[in-house]
């Protein structure tokens, strides 16, 4: 069973927390008394023993816990591993997993010393949805939630598998629910539904919006299709990159697409229905669009499968033609 081995905390930012007997955390602020504790995404900061001991093996045998300023030291979960929006019960507390890993503060004591420090990796950030007291010794245990985020590597493109309930008359499932698609960082306001119907080999895309772009949260009710997104934000470290995956009503797997990028589809099924849900409105004046097939993005589409496009989508230009 995983267990917390030390609760930390501090009067002041960027230095090492001192373990405390108990420690209080209040709901959407984090630990009482403690610098950090704030009403935003990283109320509480986790780390695991397994990660202090990678650091301490680097030559710092006598690395204590609260070294790394987390609040929480645990033992026996691999904390990065879990999933954006992940609940955990902590002693009497409930919190979600905002964050994996974040930059260290200027200054970094421990890298300075060893060359690194794992808290960017493997440390993770969560928020207080329930209070409560977390003492050591205290179990850490993982609630079932409705979704989970997945990270795709790019900031913001985001997997969401909801749960299925099932059982022999059919199946439920919620397909969004504002609490947890916030907690995980993902926007909870639509303003606008589109639904299609397509054959296979159809293609659409690649679309984008310039002026006013649409952050879509997109799902297969019926088929399968091939859903890719492509970073155009200016200034973005994955700048023309792209991710694909497939969605289809069998897996119930959705993607969340953020603004600024252009996104298409490709239908696997001999008809696929499909839907999504827009952050803004569709403007007509506003659209633009990529080839499908720009070999700059490098898109990896299904084999055997010869596109369907409409007359628009033919003649889309390059990525270096569009002005990004």
């Amino acid at each position: 069973m995983a267990t917390v081995l030390a609760v930390n905390s501090s009067k002041d930012k960027g230095v090492p927390k001192e373990n405390i007997e108990a420690g209080f955390f209040v709901a959407e602020h984090g630990l009482s008394g403690d610098a950090h504790a704030a009403a935003w995404h990283r109320q509480v900061s986790l780390l695991g023993k397994e990660s202090v001991d990678k650091v301490r093996a680097m030559g710092l045998p006598d690395l204590t816990f609260g070294a790394f300023a987390e609040n929480l030291t645990t033992e026996g979960i691999i904390l990065y591993e879990l999933p954006i929006g992940t609940r955990l019960r902590v002693g009497e507390t409930l919190l979600q997993v905002t964050q994996i890993g974040k930059e260290c503060h200027t200054g970094c004591a421990i890298r300075q010393k060893t060359g690194d420090c794992v808290m960017p990796r493997e440390g993770i950030f969560a928020r207080v949805l329930e209070p409560g007291w977390v003492r050591p010794g205290d179990g850490v245990e993982v609630v079932a939630g409705k979704f989970t985020f997945i990270p795709t590597g790019i900031t913001g493109l985001t997997v969401v598998q909801p749960t299925v309930f099932g059982d022999e008359r059919g199946y439920f499932m919620e397909t969004f629910q504002a609490e947890e698609f916030s907690a995980a960082g993902l926007p909870v306001h639509f303003v606008q539904d589109n639904q299609s119907r397509s054959k296979k080999g159809v293609l659409r895309g690649l679309h984008f919006q310039r002026k006013n772009p649409q952050g879509k949260l997109v799902r297969v009710i019926s088929g399968a299709v091939f859903d890719v997104g492509v970073d155009l934000r200016g200034g973005s470290p994955t700048f023309g990159r792209w991710y694909g995956l497939t969605l289809s009503g069998e897996n119930g797997k959705q993607v969340f697409i953020p603004e600024g990028f252009a996104h298409g589809f490709l239908v696997l099924s001999e008809f696929a229905e499909f839907t999504y849900k827009c952050t803004r409105l569709y403007d007509p004046a506003d659209e633009g669009g990529i080839i499908w097939n720009d070999p700059a993005i490098g898109i990896e589409w299904p084999a055997g499968i010869t596109p369907l496009l409409s007359e628009k989508d033919g003649r889309w230009p390059l990525l270096k033609d569009t002005g990004f």
